[in-house]
């Protein structure tokens, strides 16, 4: 009787532990779980005679996941991940090699996402 008890107690520990230990995962593809974070004047500085922008990862309050640059038709033009990151950084994004036309550039943390548009002549 006592085996029995042991035996089907493990089983449900490891059919009810797997649900509770299990990690949660979050789709930065949805857009729709994404919420809009405000961005400091300071984030980013547009230096248009060299057609780069510099974006200071220290006024940003948050971790940075990724960066997307998408055209106006919405297609993402430039995609590239930032985690590995440290905090202090200024990042380059160098348009140079763009079509004219308005840009958004997405910076997205594992929590919201913010965004800036540009101009590209």
């Amino acid at each position: 009787m006592e085996r029995k008890f042991i035996l089907s107690g493990l089983l449900c520990l490891l059919g009810f532990g797997s649900t509770l230990f299990a990690q949660t995962s979050v789709s930065l593809t949805d857009d729709s779980s994404i919420t809009t974070i405000s961005v400091s004047e300071e984030t980013f500085y547009e230096d248009a005679s060299n057609q780069v922008i510099y974006i200071d990862f220290e006024t940003v309050q948050v971790n940075l996941s990724d960066l997307k640059v998408k055209n106006s038709n919405g297609e993402v033009v430039m995609n590239d991940e930032l985690s590995s990151l440290p905090v202090n950084t200024i990042y380059e994004l160098d348009y140079s090699t763009f079509e004219p036309g308005d840009y958004e550039i997405e910076l997205r943390s594992y929590t919201g996402v913010m965004t800036k548009t540009v101009a590209v002549k």
